[in-house]
């Protein structure tokens, strides 16, 4: 139903009204309505849930993995949950994160350009009590300073199990490998891209045994994912690939177990009915090949191989001279190389 439309007689009242003051500049909202919320329209920050349902799908996955990596290298039980995915300016993302940071450059190839894994300093400073027989509280004894060469090496050990799910993570979608570059404790000096440039921000929050709680952020140049937009924008991608290669192998390794028989054709001849009806023990059918040339091996009707009848043992065989190449193996050969 359309909203009522106002009649020129309306409309002639409320303009006289409110050259006569009749009506007062604040006017209360109705009951039920919702108050006007401020919106910056210069913000490029905007939720990509949904628009890149392969993305979302392999973050999951890749919070998953992180949970056993960095679980095993600070010997604690590390929670580790995807939150989501946004774009965002990478200057807002400099002017948000505390100095210090753990902010460590990386290079995904294929991708163009640097990605970065930022995380909590106060992560380290957890881990490196519980590796020397602390409690992992010594992130409340230590809130600012540069990274020491023992701080810097962990976060290289971290970023590095943290690259290695991203690519375990990535396998079905995209094969990807991820590099080192360098670590930075000030995210001002980290320099990936201009602060203009959009980022897309992956980011998980983690938990180290009710001792810690922080987050952890991935952030990789939109422009590089734009190639890849319609392998992330697939619904089928991601998730549904694994299990489907996964489906492939279970199902060969069963395929090939089963029994089929083999069957090995001497040579054929065609007769009529009449003939056939007047057969006896002890006639002979003359067969359309030679005695000396090969016998065809079939699997299930299907040619498969070539050989020579044998007697081995007593018993009738057939040895193998050639295999017959059909159409179909010749693909799954192609596919091999």
């Amino acid at each position: 139903m359309s909203d009522p439309i106002l009649g020129q007689n309306e409309v002639n009242a409320l303009l006289d009204a409110i050259k006569m003051g009749g009506l007062a500049d604040d006017v209360d909202v109705a009951p039920g309505a919702s108050a006007a919320v401020s919106y910056a329209l210069t913000s490029n920050q905007r939720v990509v849930r949904g628009r890149m349902p392969a993305l979302e799908i392999v973050n999951d996955r890749q919070a998953r993995l992180h949970r056993g990596s960095l679980s095993a290298i600070a010997r604690r039980v590390v929670d580790v949950s995807y939150r989501s995915t946004s774009l965002v300016r990478f200057g807002e993302v400099q002017a948000n994160l505390p100095n210090p940071t753990c902010v460590s450059i990386v290079q995904i190839s294929p991708l163009a350009g640097f990605a970065a894994v930022a995380f909590d300093t106060s992560m380290l400073y957890s881990i490196l009590d519980i590796l020397f027989g602390g409690p992992g509280s010594g992130h409340k004894k230590r809130a600012v300073g540069d990274l020491t060469a023992v701080e810097i090496r962990l976060s290289r050990r971290l970023v590095d199990a943290i690259l290695a799910d991203l690519e375990r993570a990535w396998q079905p979608l995209l094969r990807v490998r991820g590099e080192f570059v360098r670590t930075e404790s000030n995210p001002r000096f980290v320099t990936i891209a201009a602060p203009g440039d959009v980022m897309v921000e992956i980011t998980y929050d983690y938990e180290l045994e009710r001792i810690l709680t922080g987050t952890l952020s991935i952030l990789i140049p939109y422009a590089a994912l734009q190639p890849y937009r319609s392998r992330l924008s697939s619904v089928l991608a991601g998730e549904q690939t694994g299990e489907r290669n996964e489906w492939l192998e279970a199902i060969t390794e069963h395929v090939l177990d089963v029994e089929v028989e083999a069957t090995g054709i001497l040579g054929t001849t065609r007769l009529g009915l009449a003939d056939i009806l007047r057969l006896a023990p002890g006639d002979v059918l003359k067969l359309n090949t030679d005695a000396a040339a090969p016998v065809a091996i079939t699997v299930e009707r299907t040619p498969v191989a070539q050989g020579l009848p044998e007697v081995v043992g007593g018993n009738i065989a057939l040895r193998l001279t050639e295999p017959v190449m059909g159409p179909r193996f010749k693909r799954e050969k192609n596919k091999k190389v």
